[in-house]
């Protein structure tokens, strides 16, 4: 009834009167690893074949460590416990393995001999008609659309497998009380960690920033995130070179995959990136830690290679959005009616919102609905000023007397295109600040500190003196026994020279920055 009532849908007439042919494709889906699972039709992600991109089987290993077991080793009259047994699922990798991917000519291969295997009434135990599925449990009814395969069809999520997934079994190593002996821990240093991560700056705009690494194991997803991509270079004083060298790899990668634009060049460094993580994995904190999880890590270049960058389809969108309609319900009666009706009224508003009833008496309750953010209002020249000051020193006074005229005013904040810049001295928050953007300056890409917003009154030009980023230079990481440099373009590492500073226009403004103060 669903599908019909969609059909029928296809034939209403829109809102002016007109009827529109639309053409929609499905080319691929991004869910969490058990969704996966049961849309594909194949294994669990901990079972063997469990990886929805590829064909490898895993191995199975002790859940315990070596030395715990070592520990826990008792005589053939003692009973074991069950800690001691325990056994799970890993999927380590090395270089010249050779595995093969997953698609739907492939899958429709197996299926065609299992069958053809079970028509001869060949005796075949459940082990090895595993190993013959080679993960393939059925078809995937949604490979019966055009464009949809198998295999690449199915997108790499950022969310579950990276920053709740890899990059929180990291976190777990180094700061679980269980590996404390390990070398590669660093639990006695998470004071300090803390400490380092309160000079990071943030804008006043960021969706989340980090709460105490203390609670390491309670992040959400947009704190990890913040904590991979961001603060990352904290960790090099306190790590080994090898592990730290090891967390770059991850870090690098993630920010060409996240970049607004990627290049072949740079698709090919996050491929190279990528492997070198999950290949060396095992060497660094042993088998039993190369879960799925860390495994699919490797097949992030060939999503963003087919689908482009890895926000055009992360589920942080849809786990915001989850969040949003749990926050609707208000009963415990007709749970599922409450849930229908709320997902129905979302869906309508989302489209109303955005065309004729902007006049409406019901657009502020669509606008909650929707989630909308006030705007602010801008001049006609797109921006807006406030926050006027008089306290400039005589030097700096007569400096811009000589070069911009006496017909002048100095602002602490402006909104440009509704986003806030403040000058330096302005934010008043030890963690929120809005004065470090990075901006354009003959064609370059620079970094930099607003000091002073600066209006000329004759010609209503707004000026921005900056305090540029002096002797920068990327982060970079070295590889193939250091025959091979890769850089981190968004990441940049510098000194400000407080004496010396230049003037730009808000056009050159890009977007703001997070700083980090020493």
């Amino acid at each position: 009834m669903i599908f019909v009532a969609a059909l029928y849908s296809l034939f209403t007439k829109a809102y002016h009167n007109e009827y529109k042919l639309i053409r929609t494709y499905l080319l691929g889906v991004c869910n969490d690893k058990p969704a996966n699972s049961l849309v594909q039709n194949a294994p669990e992600p901990i079972a063997k074949f469990g990886c929805t991109i590829c064909e490898i089987a895993g191995e199975i290993v002790l859940s315990n460590s070596d030395e715990q077991i070592l520990h826990n080793k008792t005589s053939s009259t003692n009973k074991k416990k069950r800690i001691d047994t325990h056994k799970i699922r890993v999927f380590p990798t090395n270089e010249d393995d050779q595995i093969q991917m997953r698609s739907t000519v492939r899958c429709e291969l197996i299926l065609d001999q299992l069958a053809k295997a079970q028509h001869h009434d060949y005796p075949v135990t459940n082990e090895e008609k595993s190993n013959l599925q080679l993960g393939y449990l059925g078809k995937c009814l949604l490979t019966e659309l055009s464009y949809f395969d198998h295999g690449h069809s199915f997108l790499m999520d950022t969310l579950h497998t990276i920053y709740h997934g890899a990059f929180k079994r990291l976190l777990k190593l180094w700061f679980h009380s269980k590996y404390r002996t390990q070398q590669w821990s660093i639990r006695q240093h998470l004071n300090h960690i803390e400490t380092e991560l309160q000079q990071f700056r943030f804008p006043s705009t960021t969706t989340r920033i980090p709460r105490t690494i203390m609670k390491y194991h309670r992040l959400k997803a947009n704190e990890l995130r913040v904590l991979l991509l961001i603060t990352y270079p904290i960790f090099k004083n306190y790590l080994k070179p090898i592990y730290y060298k090891h967390l770059q790899l991850l870090s690098f990668a993630l920010h060409i995959g996240e970049s607004r634009e990627i290049t072949s060049s740079k698709l090919n460094e996050m491929k190279i990136l990528l492997d070198k993580f999950v290949f060396t994995f095992h060497f660094l904190y042993g088998k039993r830690h190369v879960v799925n999880t860390v495994h699919s890590v490797v097949h992030f270049h060939q999503t963003v290679k087919y689908y482009g960058p890895l926000t055009n389809y992360s589920t942080f969108n849809y786990e915001s959005l989850i969040g949003h309609l749990a926050t609707t319900i208000n009963g415990t009666k007709h749970l599922p009616r409450e849930i229908e009706n709320n997902i129905e009224l979302i869906k309508n508003s989302s489209f109303l919102g955005d065309t004729y009833c902007i006049s409406s008496s019901l657009y502020p309750l669509i606008s909650q609905i929707q989630g909308y953010k006030t705007k602010l209002s801008v001049t006609s020249n797109n921006y807006q000023l406030q926050k006027p000051t008089s306290n400039i020193d005589k030097n700096d006074k007569h400096e811009l007397f000589l070069k911009f005229g006496k017909e002048l005013s100095s602002y602490n904040k402006c909104n440009i295109k509704g986003v806030t810049f403040t000058t330096l001295h302005y934010s008043k928050s030890k963690q929120f600040q809005d004065c470090a953007v990075l901006y354009r300056r003959e064609n370059v890409h620079c970094f930099g500190l607003i000091n002073k917003i600066i209006l000329i009154t004759t010609s209503n030009n707004v000026l921005l003196q900056i305090y540029p980023l002096h002797n920068n230079r990327k982060d970079e990481i070295l590889l193939n026994f250091n025959t091979q440099k890769i850089l981190c373009d968004h990441v940049e590492f510098g000194t400000i020279d407080f004496d010396h500073h230049i003037h730009i226009n808000l056009d050159d403004v890009i977007e703001k920055i997070i700083e980090y103060e020493k």
